[in-house]
This record gives structure tokens, C-alpha cells and sequence, in this order.
């Protein structure tokens, strides 16, 4: 394996100094192609993800992306996989340029990248960081929203304005995989709005608020909802109120100039998911994974509040990392007598607290436990946790009358039922407006049986 050195005593990447290389650069983006037996690409890398394992049939193995933007403006994603992520994860960083070769050309997969080609490296490359002249800048390529109907399953380039932040939401894949997601609406001068949706680190840790410009490159289009945009892992890139970029600065006069004399025109179009799920009795949901060993399944459930468990508060919330609005990551009080959180590398003498509640919904056929979490807690009990805990400590004869009104309330929710080794676990996803009409359509159902 070939990598720059000076000594032994300094870092693997060669780092030059004040010279710019004499050599030409071999190859730019356009120029590769899979024919490219020996290459050599100088550029700037401009985005790096984490390192992903994988454990299937074809063995185990790691790796991890980066996205390379050459001096004509032009990108490319890299892959690098296993001995390769073991010596070059640490040394390549965002915003520094190299010179990459002894890699090998593929064809890309276009509904994650609108390059042609990806590179992939492994322990035999060679990537040499090199001096930085300036010359080498990302290029966008901005769509109008206006024109993404017609963009579905392309990848491209945004400039907008947010005009509305959702919150963080956790939830589980269907293939066991913890998510978090991040809806915001955004619109551009044609006057037309579009959902886009941001994806675990950019969700909880990109600040974005409402009347903020974002450029946004490499989103992907999609059908979900008519039309919506979503960022990809690895390849889409966020940066908020760069001005330096023009069409942010002309976005901004038009937002606080002229939007909202005329209503815009939205392309997301919003539909009720609980509307296509199976909607089902108490007892209905337990004979439909009665016997089952694995499976899952989202179902519409109806009924009120019979119990939460409560003897002992840890079994209603757990303490959390102060910044519990873009982070739930449960911390412990340490020896020092300070909360540390590993997600945010932090440790402060505060914590928050959120919801992990167990509850027992009952209705005319039965009951049921499910797991109840943060975001659908904090609308069946009407509080946040933070605030329920600190009545806990100063005032126990209010905590009890809140916890005593809840038994009884009427509930409607969207449940995922999951089960494993024949082990059934419900867990609450979002809390609906109760339908008295539909409830009773069910009730009939059943006398009807």
C-alpha cells in the first residue's frame, strides 16, 4: 500500500506546505471512466460519513463514504472498505485536498448520485493530501421546487427558504434499524413548497430555523405524498444562510419582499396514514399474533387509559441529555455528580427528563400493555416529563392528581405491534383524534361475530 510519508515520527498524509505541486493532475471527474486502469484525481473533499458495518451470507466487513469535488466543480462519491477505512478514516478530512489514485472506477447507482461513475478504494490506495490553491469549489445546480413533480427519483440541488421546522421523531425500521427524522417545509421564489425530510445526524444536529436560506445538495425526489424531498446517507450536504452563495441572497429579498402577498402551492400533498391501516379491536390485535414467531405490522387502535404504570417513577421517564429537543440519549448521573452524554460528547450538572411509560389501553373487547414514548406521552398525559418530574419533587399531591385523571381518558392511536421469538411488543407511534363513530362501527362488528 502506497501513502505519503515524511518521517515516521509525522502524520501518514503527506501534508506540503507552502509550494504548490508542479504536477499536473491526471484525471478529473469527467474524464473516468470504468476504461481507467490508473488514475489519479485531485479534490476536495466535501463530505465524510461514518463507518458502516455489514454481517451477511458473503461474510463481514466495514466501510465507510466520502463525496469528492474536483477543480471543474464536478463530484464524485468514494467508497472505501475495510483495511481501507482502518488507515484512512482518521486521516481524510472534510474541506482538505488530495490527490487520490490506485483505486478502481465503477459504475454509480443513479438514484443515490447524479455522478456516472463511484470510486472505491482499498488497503492499495493511495491518497496523498496536497495544497489547497482555492481553485476547487463545490457547483450547484439548483432546481426550481416548481419542477420536481417531474424530477421523481432524480438527485438534485436546492436553494430555499424554511418555512416550517417538525420535530425530531424516533422511530424503528422495519428492518429493527433506530431512525430519527426531521420534516421541514420549505419554498422557493416560483412560489412553491415542498416537504424535505433529514435523517439522523442532520435531523438532530443541523439548527435550522423558520426564515433560514438552506443549501442543500445532493436530495433525493420522491413520490412519498405526491412529492417530497429527502437527504441521502453519506451524499447530501446542508449548509444554512450562506449568503456568499448569490441566489441565497436574491432567495432572502424575495422571501421578506414578496412571499406570502399569494398563497404558494404546495407539492407535498398530506395524507392520513391512519386512514390506510387496518383499524382493529383489542382482542382482534392479540388473536392477529397469537401463535406467530416473528412479524410486524402498523394497526389503528381505539379505546381509553386504563393504567400507567407508576411504582416507581424510572418507569415513567428516564433522564435524558439536557438538549432533549434535537437529543434523547439516555445519561446517567456519574461519581462526580455530572450527566455525561455520549452522543453529544457533553457532560453538564443538568439533564432533562423523557417519556418511557408503560400503559394499559383497554376498550369493549379487552386490553392491552404498549410502550409509550416521548412524543406520544407528552399528548396523552398533557405535560413534558421535565415538567412531571419536577412536580414529582415539590409537589407529590399535584403529580398524583394528574396521574389519577388520566385513567379513563380516551385514546386513539397508530401501534406498532412487533414480535419476536414469539414475544409480542407494542409500542404507541402517534397519538389521533378519537373517531366516536368508527369506535362504534367496531363495537358492532364484534356483537356481530
Amino acid at each position: 500500500m502506497e501513502f505519503g510519508t515524511k518521517t515516521a515520527e509525522t502524520s501518514i498524509v503527506k501534508q506540503e506546505t507552502s509550494v504548490p505541486p508542479s504536477k499536473e493532475v491526471a484525471k478529473t471527474v469527467n474524464t473516468l471512466s470504468t476504461e481507467n486502469e490508473d488514475f489519479e484525481l485531485k479534490g476536495k473533499v466535501v463530505t465524510k460519513g461514518d463507518i458502516k458495518h455489514w454481517n451477511n451470507s458473503r461474510g463481514t466487513g466495514k466501510l465507510f463514504n466520502a463525496t469528492i469535488v474536483d477543480s471543474n466543480g464536478d463530484e464524485i462519491q468514494a467508497t472505501f472498505f475495510n483495511e481501507a477505512v482502518d488507515t484512512f478514516y482518521q486521516l481524510v478530512s472534510e474541506n482538505k485536498v488530495y490527490n487520490f489514485s490506485k483505486g478502481r472506477v465503477k459504475l454509480a447507482n443513479r438514484r443515490y448520485s447524479s455522478c456516472d461513475y463511484q470510486l472505491t478504494f482499498d488497503k492499495n490506495a493511495s491518497i496523498v493530501e496536497v495544497f489547497d490553491d482555492g481553485h476547487i469549489e463545490e457547483n450547484y445546480k439548483f432546481s426550481k421546487i416548481c419542477t420536481l413533480k417531474n424530477k421523481v427519483g432524480e438527485v438534485v440541488d436546492l436553494c430555499a427558504v424554511v418555512v416550517g421546522v417538525g420535530p425530531v421523531v424516533e422511530f424503528t425500521s422495519r428492518k429493527s434499524v433506530q431512525l430519527k427524522k426531521r420534516t421541514l417545509t420549505v419554498v422557493d421564489d416560483s412560489n412553491t413548497e415542498i416537504e424535505l425530510t433529514l435523517w439522523n445526524n442532520q435531523a438532530e444536529n443541523k439548527r435550522v430555523d423558520v426564515g433560514s436560506v438552506i443549501i442543500a445538495k445532493n436530495l433525493k425526489v420522491t413520490d412519498f405524498q405526491t412529492c417530497s424531498l429527502s437527504t441521502i446517507r453519506d451524499s447530501s450536504k446542508l449548509v444554512v444562510n450562506n449568503t456568499q452563495i448569490p441566489e441565497a441572497t436574491v432567495l432572502l429579498n424575495w422571501y421578506k419582499k414578496i412571499h406570502g402577498k399569494e398563497p404558494s402551492v404546495k407539492l407535498t400533498q398530506k395524507t392520513d396514514l391512519s386512514e390506510k391501516l387496518p383499524r382493529v379491536s383489542l382482542s382482534e390485535l392479540q388473536e392477529r399474533f397469537k401463535g406467530k414467531e416473528e412479524g410486524q405490522e402498523l394497526l389503528v387502535i381505539s379505546g381509553f387509559i386504563g393504567f400507567i404504570k407508576k411504582d416507581d417513577v424510572s418507569s415513567i421517564w428516564y433522564t435524558a441529555c439536557k438538549n432533549s429537543e434535537v437529543c434523547k440519549k439516555k445519561v446517567v448521573l456519574g461519581a462526580d455528580g455530572l450527566y455525561t452524554c455520549s452522543k453529544c460528547n457533553e457532560t453538564s450538572s443538568e439533564c432533562s427528563y423523557c417519556y418511557m411509560a408503560s400503559i394499559k389501553i383497554q376498550d369493549f373487547s379487552g386490553s392491552f400493555w404498549v410502550r409509550s414514548f416521548d412524543n406520544t406521552a407528552h399528548k396523552i398525559v398533557g405535560y413534558t416529563a421535565s415538567y412531571l418530574q419536577k412536580l414529582h419533587n415539590t409537589d407529590e399531591q399535584e403529580f398524583d392528581k394528574v396521574m389519577n385523571s388520566l385513567p379513563g381518558k380516551s385514546i386513539e392511536a397508530v401501534v406498532k405491534v412487533s414480535v419476536y421469538g414469539g414475544r409480542t411488543q407494542a409500542t404507541l407511534q402517534s397519538v389521533l383524534e378519537p373517531s366516536t363513530q368508527k369506535t362504534l362501527e367496531l363495537y358492532l362488528k364484534d356483537l356481530n361475530k
